[in-house]
C-alpha cells in the first residue's frame, strides 16, 4: 500500500492498534449467549476511535471547516 501522507505515522499506528484491540476483545467476549451484541458494541466503539483518527486528514485539508483533535477552529473575528 502506497502511503499518501494524509495521516501521520502515529495516526496509522493508532488505527492499527485499535484494530488489534478489537481482535483481542472479540477473543475475550467469546461465543456466549450475548456475544453477538457485545461484539457489535465493541466494533462500534473501535470504529468511532478509528474515525476520530482518520478525521485528522480532513482537518488538515480543510482547517477552516474541521478541527484537529485537541484543537479548535478559529474564526476570523476571533483573532482580535
Amino acid at each position: 500500500m502506497k502511503d499518501s501522507g494524509l495521516l501521520t505515522p502515529d495516526e496509522h499506528k493508532a488505527i492499527d492498534q485499535a484494530a488489534k484491540l478489537n481482535t483481542l476483545i472479540q477473543k475475550i467476549i467469546g461465543n456466549g449467549l450475548n456475544s453477538k451484541s457485545d461484539k457489535q458494541e465493541v466494533e462500534l466503539c473501535i470504529h468511532l476511535i478509528q474515525n476520530m483518527i482518520m478525521s485528522q486528514a480532513s482537518a488538515r485539508a480543510y482547517p477552516k471547516m474541521y478541527r484537529l483533535l485537541g484543537k479548535s477552529i478559529t474564526k476570523p473575528e476571533d483573532k482580535k
